[in-house]
């Protein structure tokens, strides 16, 4: 359910019509898919192995440089070292802010940007489950692909403050509308 649910958002944002530019008092909302997760340092890496994922946004230009938003993700499942056949689930609510700048990127409009949320996960592992604190920090770029329309690639890299600590290193390709 959870997998169909996140297939049907992706679609309405890339089926979404777009009518304005990236500028303040404007929206962006967008998909990153697929997303690789990868468990970088501590027992979180020593116990899992990558995850494929996908995260749903939305942002507010409050400024021309200047986003603030949320978005809300799933990790369909780090395979577990020790269990054979099973694996972790992660669920994301992330409020955050981006900051850009504009470049040049393959011939066309571009921007590079950092972005910082701080939020909500929760893990799934067996029949145990919990809602942790955590923390996300990236950088990105993005061309335009059409009238108001993006796509590009994200670095980020999160920390869920759990008992077994969650430090992940994502590789998030995106794609985004301007309304």
């Amino acid at each position: 359910m959870r997998k169909l649910l996140c297939a049907v958002i992706a679609a309405a944002f890339v089926c979404a019509p777009a009518c304005a530019k990236s500028a303040k008092g404007s929206f962006e909302g967008g998909v990153y898919f697929p997303s690789l997760s990868a468990p970088v340092f501590g027992d979180w890496a020593a116990l899992s192995s990558p995850s494929l994922g996908m995260t749903v946004f939305g942002d507010y230009h409050v400024a021309e440089a200047v986003t603030v938003g949320a978005e809300t993700g799933f990790d369909f499942g780090y395979p577990i070292a020790f269990l054979d056949g099973e694996h972790t689930t992660m669920f994301h609510f992330t409020p955050q802010v981006k900051y850009f700048g504009r470049t040049v990127l393959f011939n066309r409009p571009g921007r590079y940007y950092g972005v910082f949320g701080m939020g909500l996960y929760r893990a799934s592992v067996l029949d145990d489950s919990s809602a942790d604190f955590g923390i996300n920090l990236g950088a990105g770029a993005d061309a335009e692909i059409g009238k108001d329309m993006r796509a590009g690639v994200e670095l980020r890299w999160r920390h869920v403050f759990a008992d077994v600590s969650a430090n992940d290193l994502d590789i998030m390709p995106k794609i985004s509308l301007a309304f």
